[in-house]
């Protein structure tokens, strides 16, 4: 894996593996992440992952006008992408960040 790419849905988010530069925007409100720098077994750039996947979430929410329903969705994005991705390291980075579980928004 050496990027990844998140996007806003009409009513949640998705996570898929796609190829760009270090959080560069793209069409359709679709932000693309480097990842081919970062060992993902390592904690530490487990951690720089997790922050590029907020700075990216932050980015794709930046539109909502209420400061709750921006954290909500950019809180959902990382949670979502985190366990989409099911990397054992980065599980732990987001623990170790949010001190909750990974988890995919129901929709």
């Amino acid at each position: 894996m050496t990027h990844l790419k998140l996007a806003l849905a009409a009513l949640g988010v998705a996570a898929t593996i796609a190829p760009a530069a270090i959080a560069a925007p793209v069409s359709n409100g679709e932000i693309r992440i480097e990842t081919a720098d970062l060992n993902l077994n390592s904690a530490a750039d487990a951690n720089k992952l997790v922050a590029r996947i907020r700075e990216a979430a932050v980015r794709i929410c930046n539109d909502h006008n209420s400061a709750v329903r921006y954290q909500d969705c950019s809180n959902q994005i990382v949670a979502d992408t985190v366990a989409k991705l099911q990397i054992p390291a980065l599980g732990v980075a987001y623990r170790d960040i949010y001190k909750d579980e990974p988890r995919l928004a129901s929709r």
